[in-house]
């Protein structure tokens, strides 16, 4: 695939990266778009995008853990588990008589540690223009 390198902003955020070419994919049929919609409608939330920052720092995380970590009542913790278990982005493990452990498909997993190492990518670039913006004003 060739690659291209392309600024890029969204939200505010501004970053130049390699762009991979997707001219040679095939286009999206619409039964996969409506997934894929769906799939970034249950990762529009920014309790859910904690959840999972969480979770793809380790292997496997309780709920108790999110509750602690995220600072939140366990019911919401659980109900927003819920959706992404629902979604095919969590799995759940019963781990005895003790309650549930949680953990990220390994799929899923990947892609969502990239998002966030993107996202911290694209902070940091802004963060360096506008300290140069700034030191030449």
């Amino acid at each position: 695939m060739q690659s291209d390198k392309v600024q890029r902003g969204r939200h505010g955020l501004s970053c130049l990266s390699e762009k991979p070419s997707l001219s040679g994919l095939p286009l999206l049929a619409a039964r996969k778009a409506v997934e894929l919609a769906a799939l970034f409608e249950t990762l529009a939330n920014d309790t859910r995008l904690r959840v999972l920052n969480v979770m793809v720092q380790g292997t496997e995380t309780s709920p108790t853990e999110l509750v602690k970590k995220i600072g939140m009542k366990p019911q919401a913790i659980s109900n927003q588990l819920k959706r992404l278990s629902d979604r095919g982005i969590v799995e759940r493990r019963r781990e005895g008589q003790s309650g549930l452990s949680l953990y990220c498909r390994p799929v899923r997993s990947r892609s969502v540690g990239t998002g966030f190492m993107a996202y911290s990518r694209c902070k940091a670039a802004q963060s360096s223009q506008e300290r140069k913006a700034h030191r030449t004003a």
